[in-house]
């Protein structure tokens, strides 16, 4: 409120009443207007002379005694504030980024996940992926990440995380985060991630879908995506952890990327005693099966795949433990592959050498890469018994050594031109298919035998 266009009043409304009370006071200097704006022109001049510091250093210069020849300037208050235009091109700053624990947190799993895409990275995995994407949800922390050869797999990920979100709470993803609290408990509402070009698409196409809304960062601002840029800064770190202590090829990343989600979902975050894991499982996790990446593993071979002289198990290397098989994940020093088992006796204070992978030129194209690379053992018990000489099927001459191997071959020649008669010769469904085919004339004949008293 203004009187006489010189004092301001403030005026505070009574409560528990209809009457106000007035406690006026002053809320200004009782100065002509023309004073203060002579005020505003001296600081102004005053700021420019000093070579445009900060209102701080003009309060400290005119307040103390520390220069001469400032006869005349008042003192500057330092909550005044100013504008100069040359002051504020030449000094501007990015705005504070807030922690997030000053940002309200979701208050139900799925109301808002966090996601960001890292890569490409140095080298190829085993899959042939340079790309890795996470997932998180922000009441639970629990994290989803998938290896991708390529950007345009994140929709496909996306798909496969939703899916896997519906089978346990068994809601669809929908609403916006500020929606009101009548929304339903499980419903996911906000997707935050970057400002990348495939979020953009990926935000059109899972709101004009599901009505999912996609939050996305400014340009260069990564610190308002922090929940997904620190779980990846701390995943990277873990997997360079697991590289060097285990010596592994850098091959293995993505093998190690899946056993690090695995730990930190079984492990508590800094805000609560309860894990991540149980938050979206309802259950206490256990850690009985979690073994050290990398060490020596000695796989059963069973006994489909062995003969009676062979060796019962075979040396591998233990990656971690797979969210869809009842078992371990291991890598096959022979064949380089991934094999899934339960029956592993693990040596976990010893790890295979590997040299460096290099990737098989022929098959580089294959949506499964092989790698091809060297096994050093030191210890000579460690290695697996060597297979005893088969006979290869590949082989363009076999040599018989008996009259009875003569005769076998003969039957399974046989044998095979029969099986190869009955797939490529289709026979007729129907009476009419039976005249138009090349036989009919058998058919007639057969028919009238068949129906002959």
């Amino acid at each position: 409120m203004q009187t006489d266009q010189r004092f301001k009043i403030k005026a505070p409304m009574a409560t528990n009443t209809d009457l106000y009370q007035f406690q006026a006071k002053s809320a200004a200097n009782a100065l002509a207007l023309t004073a203060m704006t002579g005020k505003q022109r001296s600081l102004l001049l005053l700021h420019k002379r000093l070579g445009h510091p900060s209102v701080r250093i003009l309060h400290d210069l005119t307040r103390s005694e520390a220069v001469r020849g400032l006869d005349g300037t008042t003192s500057v208050n330092p909550e005044e504030q100013f504008f100069c235009r040359a002051y504020t091109l030449a000094k501007s700053h990015r705005a504070p980024f807030y922690s997030n624990r000053v940002v309200e947190r979701a208050r139900a799993q799925l109301k808002k996940v966090h996601t960001d895409i890292c890569g490409p990275l140095p080298v190829n995995s085993l899959t042939g992926c340079r790309y890795f994407v996470i997932f998180i949800d922000d009441f639970s922390r629990f994290m989803f990440t998938y290896p991708m050869k390529t950007r345009n797999q994140l929709h496909e990920c996306y798909e496969d995380f939703r899916k896997k979100a519906l089978n346990i709470f068994r809601h669809d993803i929908g609403m916006l985060e500020w929606c009101p609290c009548a929304i339903e408990e499980h419903d996911i509402q906000v997707l935050q991630d970057d400002n990348a070009k495939e979020y953009e698409k990926l935000g059109r196409v899972i709101f004009r879908e599901y009505g999912t809304h996609a939050q996305f960062t400014t340009v260069y601002t990564p610190q308002r995506n922090g929940v997904a840029e620190r779980r990846m800064r701390t995943i990277m770190e873990r997997v360079q952890a697991l590289l060097l202590d285990g010596k592994l090829p850098e091959q293995l990343w993505a093998e190690c990327v899946d056993h690090v989600t695995t730990l930190l979902n079984m492990t508590p975050s800094s805000t609560t005693d309860r894990t991540p894991y149980e938050f979206w499982y309802n259950r206490i996790p256990s850690m009985q099966y979690i073994k050290v990446s990398g060490c020596n593993a000695y796989v059963h071979i069973t006994e489909q795949y062995r003969d009676k002289l062979d060796a019962r198990a075979t040396l591998c290397m233990h990656l971690g433990i797979p969210d869809h098989k009842k078992g371990h994940r291991l890598l096959d020093l022979a064949t380089h592959g991934i094999i899934y088992s339960r029956d592993v006796i693990f040596k976990k204070d010893e790890y295979p050498s590997l040299a460096n992978l290099t990737d098989t030129p022929d098959q580089s194209s294959n949506e499964s890469l092989h790698y091809s690379f060297r096994t050093e053992t030191t210890d000579p018990s460690s290695t697996p018994a060597p297979k005893r000489p088969r006979l290869n099927a590949d082989a363009t001459e076999v040599t018989l050594n008996s009259e009875e191997d003569m005769q076998e071959q003969e039957q399974r020649h046989q044998l095979l031109h029969t099986l190869l008669a009955i797939r490529y010769v289709s026979e007729p469904t129907t009476y009419r298919e039976a005249l138009a085919s090349s036989h009919a004339k058998r058919w007639r004949k057969s028919s009238k035998i068949g129906t002959s008293p």
